[in-house]
């Protein structure tokens, strides 16, 4: 005679309707809420696309963390509210003012904030430096556009041609190789592993 032991787990697929918070009352397309590996912390991933006041509402809080966490209603899964903060939050433009969004929920208020991973701070602080000097150089030239249209040195027609150039796009083959050029190839070689990039 033999004696088997089970162990069994309820799962249960949860979908909210509706995820309601700062005033906005955001649909999903898709959606997602587990427990993080401590099973103590609520994590929300949901997609939603958004337009006009409401895209500018959800910008607004995900810009302005002065109030780090708020109230979050998932309708059909709870109505009790659940004390939520931003995690990563993806955005792509999908046609004139309507934006797609990926957007992460954390329900860790009250959670001691450990060390950072030790990969979180890889390529810091030139990955945040690179970033600044990025915002601030798209800034200077739509200043630069501005002025030199205003005073008539350059037509509207050349300096829309130059705004469209400036916007982000995904790269293309070329423009990716780009990046893998080096002023010093020596450096590179890993033939040679006495040498490392500086």
């Amino acid at each position: 005679m033999s004696t088997y032991q089970l162990t069994l787990q309820e799962w249960e697929d949860l979908r909210a309707s509706a995820v309601v918070f700062g005033g906005l009352s955001l649909i999903p397309s898709t959606y997602r809420e587990w427990t993080d590996e401590e099973g103590e912390y609520l994590i929300l991933s949901f997609v939603t696309e958004t337009a006009g006041e409401q895209d500018q509402r959800l910008e607004e809080l995900v810009v302005d963390r002065s109030e780090r966490y708020f109230d979050v209603t998932r309708r059909g899964v709870s109505d009790t509210p659940v004390r939520m903060r931003f995690g990563r939050c993806l955005w792509q433009e999908t046609g004139p003012g309507v934006k797609r969004h990926n957007l992460s929920l954390v329900a860790d208020e009250g959670r001691e904030v450990g060390k950072p991973h030790m990969f979180a701070l890889l390529n810091e602080p030139r990955l945040s430096r690179t970033t600044e000097a990025a915002v601030a150089n798209a800034q200077a030239l739509g200043v630069l556009l501005d002025e030199l249209e205003v005073r008539g040195v350059l037509p509207k027609e050349a300096a829309d041609k130059v705004r469209a150039a400036a916007l982000p796009h995904e790269l293309t083959a070329t423009e990716s190789r780009q990046f893998s050029g080096t002023f010093d190839l020596d450096s590179w070689d890993r033939s040679d592993q006495t040498k490392r990039p500086s």
